[in-house]
């Protein structure tokens, strides 16, 4: 049974005779040292020849220790086999006195640590290389406690916020985050309590170049109860497009809120399939709900009022065939319950193909029915008389005008 253990352990016992310098082995150590049993053990100063120069004698000296001042010794030795390769082994030795009183003899174990030593040799490689890639890392790197309490930090944290790791750890990261973000933060600290136990949250943070923005990808770490023990959080830098973002957004409000003040509506056209992508205004303008109906350039074409359809249509062959970019105009366009509305019009063509043939459009659409019935009505007031409401000297001639012009025209054809 202890051959066994001993085997399972890769561990043998040894007992050296002060005497006659003779140890003697358990078949495991001969397994360790690769020496055939047959050859029996060697003598303690043979043992020279299975250690590099610097472990033999630090063994000596150990051994002389031992025998010298009952020293135990642990030590971890170099060792060469017999079969040419190396190896590490553990070494533990202790003196027994004999019935004098005086040392006799020195026992011990033998443990064969080769693959523990080369596996510590790679993970201390491999914790070199992880450190090297976080010290270079330029993104933020800290873990923290379910407090909230630093535990790491990484070189980019600490330059970043201008403070040295020994005045971070044990420090609670919140009074670092800005007091508008500080909610949002605590309920995405709360969130890693659940699954999947990962979240993403951008806040603002006092670092040394004042506030600045940063986005946190944050995993939780999970003891065998399912309880947060220590949160991972990688961090980025984001001042720049999170400001672009903010600034974005206030520009999209304010277009936004002139939109909507001036009942002004959106669209934009493409003229390869004939669709046509429009607002909840351009909709409401009309009547209509928003998914209610399908809008093509056809059925707005059938909608627009005949005598207003040719007005324009040589403004928008010049368009289409890159005469112009620019379209504008205004027309009546027939309404859900029928009536007519007046709508002004401005589009310009953003793409067209190789041959300068329109592709596709955006454009803006504004309901002036109020205004064009004012301007209409004062043109009628201009040419009438309130009191008869027949037409007025002003209202005779150009009614004269437009008779003898159109006489002119029947003349030539």
């Amino acid at each position: 049974m202890l051959e066994a253990a001993e085997r399972i352990a890769h561990l043998g016992h040894w007992c050296l005779d002060l005497e006659t310098q003779r140890p003697e082995w358990s078949p495991q150590i001969f397994r360790i040292f690769r020496r055939d049993p047959a050859r029996g053990e060697p003598l303690f100063a043979e043992h020279e020849g299975y250690l590099y120069p610097e472990d033999w004698t630090r063994l000596e000296r150990a051994v002389a220790d031992c025998v010298a001042y009952r020293k135990p010794y642990d030590l971890c030795l170099h060792i060469r086999r017999d079969d040419g390769t190396d190896g590490y082994v553990k070494v533990y030795g202790t003196a027994l006195a004999g019935t004098n009183g005086a040392v006799s003899k020195l026992v011990g174990f033998v443990q064969d640590v080769t693959e523990q030593r080369f596996m510590e040799a790679a993970l201390n490689k491999s914790e070199a290389d992880y450190r090297l890639l976080v010290a270079q890392q330029t993104d933020l790197i800290v873990k923290v406690d379910a407090k909230g309490r630093f535990l790491f930090v990484s070189p980019g944290y600490c330059r970043t916020f201008g403070q040295r790791p020994e005045e971070l750890l044990g420090q609670r990261f919140m009074p670092l985050v800005h007091p508008d973000d500080r909610a949002a933060t605590e309920a995405a600290m709360s969130a890693l309590h659940q699954p999947p136990h990962r979240c993403y949250l951008e806040q603002r943070a006092m670092t040394s170049q004042g506030w600045r923005w940063f986005g946190w990808s944050d995993s939780a770490l999970i003891d065998d109860q399912g309880q947060v023990i220590a949160i991972i959080g990688t961090g980025r830098d984001i001042h720049v497009r999170k400001l672009a973002e903010l600034e974005l957004l206030r520009t999209q409000r304010m277009l936004e809120l002139a939109l909507e003040s001036g009942n002004i509506a959106t669209y934009t056209a493409d003229f390869r399939t004939g669709e046509v992508y429009v607002d909840e205004r351009y909709l409401s303008q009309l009547g209509y709900e928003p998914g209610e109906i399908a809008v093509t350039y056809g059925w707005w074409e059938a909608h627009v009022h005949p005598q207003d359809l040719a007005a324009f249509s040589d403004q928008s062959q010049q368009v289409m065939y890159g005469g112009l970019d620019d379209f504008t105009a205004e027309y009546r366009f027939r309404h859900r319950d029928g009536h007519w509305v007046w709508l002004q019009d401005h589009a310009r063509i953003y793409d067209r193909d190789a041959d300068g043939v329109a592709l596709a459009a955006s454009g803006l659409r504004i309901d002036v029915t109020r205004r064009k019935e004012a301007e209409l009505k004062l043109a009628y007031h201009a040419e009438h008389d309130p009191l008869t409401d027949l037409l007025n000297r002003r209202g005779m001639w150009r009614a004269i005008r437009r008779i003898h012009a159109q006489s002119l025209r029947s003349r030539r054809t």
